[in-house]
């Protein structure tokens, strides 16, 4: 199991990933983790994964499309789940901007134009408790931060 999910990991450049969850010792705790490619698509129903006691999943949250239906997907699983994943920490609280101002137009053009969303680790924290999951550890390597959760 480990080789399919560095497999799936190296394929997508995820490599700090794979060191991450090897640092965090969270492969040898659940033999059939379930992976979620950042390249493809994927759908899942609950009743599919509820015996899953572990999720990596690939893509940067900031990136996903279609957030609200992963974190309506992950609230419901079992006590006890691991969710790992990652995101780009955009540092600065964007609550506090002047959006009416002459300055966000020009910030919001530097902006990645496929970035759903401006996240902080204090975003990533709320959201995740929002969906029942405490947040063990956090750690940016490589200016991405990534994160080790599980489910109350």
């Amino acid at each position: 199991m480990k080789n399919e999910i560095f497999n799936t990991m190296v394929h997508e450049n995820s490599q700090d990933f794979f060191n991450y969850v090897i640092q965090r010792k969270l492969i040898e705790k659940d033999p059939k983790p379930l992976s979620l490619s950042s390249k493809h698509h994927f759908y899942y129903e609950v009743n599919e994964i509820k015996d899953v006691k572990t999720i990596f999943n690939l893509q940067k949250i900031n990136y996903m499309e279609y957030l609200d239906n992963f974190l309506r997907l992950i609230c419901n699983l079992q006590k006890d789940t691991i969710l790992c994943g990652c995101f780009i920490n955009n540092l600065f609280d964007f609550t506090k901007f002047p959006w009416n101002t002459k300055y966000a137009k020009i910030f919001e053009s530097m902006l990645d134009s496929k970035m759903k969303r401006l996240l902080s680790e204090k975003n990533i924290v709320s959201l995740l408790n929002k969906q029942d999951y405490k947040v063990l550890n956090m750690k940016e390597i490589n200016e991405i931060v990534y994160f080790h959760s599980i489910k109350k």
